[in-house]
């Protein structure tokens, strides 16, 4: 890989958060931006933090991305946004059409389901969100893991 040189500049010369910038907002590239916050500060970091709530989890939510905006939710600890933008989808993409004929992203791909289930089985999330919110995103899950295995072929 090679590291564009405004970026190894803004590093070269510790300005952090300008080398972040230049990555998500100049290059499009926000996984890089994330992977420079992690190492220059760790996990959670205050520049972790403004990456993902200014560019990375605007972008998801714009796109319609239910599953990283939900995934950034979690990352921030906002464990009841975070259920509640994975729930989303479902009401924003309802049709007359059977869910499991749905061509969302969610039931294209098992490791949604799998996150949801996993979601779904936390004490921070029951906690946030209750124990009835909890079984539904867990019937959710299954019913998305279920569906994505089987359009792969796994019955």
């Amino acid at each position: 890989m090679v590291l564009n040189p405004l970026i190894a500049f803004f590093l070269l010369g510790g300005d952090h958060s300008s080398a972040i910038n230049v990555c998500a907002k100049n290059l499009g590239d926000e996984q890089l931006a994330l992977v420079i916050c992690r190492l220059v500060e760790g996990h959670g970091g205050p520049l972790e933090r403004h990456l993902i709530t200014k560019y990375i989890y605007p972008s998801a939510t714009d796109r319609g991305d239910y599953w990283l905006a939900s995934l950034l939710e979690w990352e921030m600890g906002n464990c009841y946004q975070s259920f509640h933008r994975m729930l989303e989808f479902s009401v924003n993409t309802v049709a007359p059409e059977s869910t499991i004929k749905s061509n969302s992203g969610s039931f294209l791909d098992p490791t949604v389901g799998f996150y949801c289930q996993m979601l779904a089985t936390k004490n921070s999330t029951r906690n946030a969100v209750g124990e009835q919110n909890s079984a539904v995103l867990l019937r959710w899950a299954t019913l998305m893991t279920v569906t994505a295995l089987k359009r792969c072929g796994i019955p």
